[in-house]
């Protein structure tokens, strides 16, 4: 059956055209974006629609979205297996914004103009190992979105969006049922500490945070607060962490500091540990897929960090007095890494 669409996919696609495809990777990513920011995956959850059904949703003209469509065939985020019929694929189903794994704001955020104009200062980054965000802006990302409002409801989006996903994936390979207090380390809004919490009755927590993000938590965590069962901590981890945890949890944070920060944010935690108490790294494995190798290089364009090996992070644990005693992979993109005083 001839399909509306025509598309490239082979299996025998040649070298050169596999090469040319990633150098159009910039154009890829905003494919993504624009899809998402269309909602072509809410279109298509009810089953298939033909391009003029999608071109009336979208109000973008037919041949335009036609050329969009087309590109996402070939991506693998959409199918027509029916003459004039599209429906989503398994990965286009990710972008639909009402599922539990919507990377909806991810993709937003990935492509937003701010963000894609690190990437032609990269080759400076590996020179220098400074931030290419730095490079362009001038100051710190996390300097940058607290005086832009717009750029940072799209990245806090976006964040939301996989810690509401990290922290459910969290609580399934980890049991937190005798843990007595959690210390969220960068908690931002809360919302795997309140995940916990909920979870667990007889858990406490404690998230430490700058002002700006603590005021945020009190939304997802204000009831847990009234209750006793959650303190606030206004702070800087870099100059100290706030002691009586049982478990130190740190997902996303160390990827976002070079060797010597983080060396001091992990002294900092062994300073307020006691002798029961544990270290968790939630990261992703840079060393398991192209995901993780890619956001490692994002690290570097982004903060000046970087993702830790297996080895390295074991290294970096004992230049601050802890010991790795477990390491758990998860169905996300997440690695857990477990630590106690050495």
């Amino acid at each position: 059956m001839t399909k509306t669409l025509p598309t490239t996919q082979s299996p025998d696609v040649s070298p050169t055209h596999r090469l040319l495809a990633m150098m159009f990777g910039t154009v890829q990513t905003q494919l993504v974006r624009v899809a998402a920011q269309l909602r072509i995956a809410d279109h298509l959850k009810d089953g298939p629609r033909s391009l003029t059904v999608l071109a009336e949703a979208t109000g973008i003209p037919p041949l335009a979205l036609a050329r969009v469509l087309r590109a996402l065939i070939d991506l693998d985020l959409i199918q027509e297996p029916e003459t004039d019929q599209f429906i989503c694929t398994p990965e286009g189903e990710l972008l639909r914004s009402d599922t539990p794994d919507s990377l909806r704001h991810y993709a937003i955020l990935t492509g937003s103009e701010w963000i894609v104009q690190l990437w032609p200062r990269l080759l400076r980054s590996l020179q220098t190992g400074t931030s290419a965000f730095e490079q362009v802006f001038g100051l710190p990302l996390y300097v940058y979105i607290q005086q832009h409002a717009d750029a940072a409801a799209v990245f806090n989006d976006a964040l939301t969006s996989i810690s509401r996903q990290e922290a459910i994936v969290l609580q399934d390979v980890y049991d937190f049922s005798a843990v007595r207090t959690v210390v969220d380390i960068g908690g931002g809004q809360g919302l795997v500490l309140a995940t916990l919490l909920e979870t667990y009755p007889s858990l406490h927590g404690t998230l430490l945070d700058l002002p700006p993000a603590v005021a945020s938590a009190q939304a997802v965590l204000g009831n847990f607060v009234a209750s006793g069962r959650c303190q606030f901590q206004s702070g800087d981890f870099f100059r100290s962490v706030p002691g009586g945890g049982e478990v130190y949890l740190l997902k996303r944070i160390l990827p976002a500091f070079n060797d010597t920060q983080a060396l001091t944010l992990l002294c900092n935690c062994r300073e307020a540990m006691q002798p029961e108490s544990r270290i968790l790294i939630a990261d992703p494995d840079p060393s398991s897929s192209l995901h993780g190798r890619l956001f490692d290089i994002a690290m570097l364009g982004t903060f000046d960090g970087r993702l830790r090996t297996d080895a390295e992070l074991q290294e970096l644990f004992a230049s601050a007095g802890l010991r790795v005693t477990g390491t758990i992979p998860t169905r996300s993109t997440l690695r857990l890494v477990e630590g106690r005083l050495l």
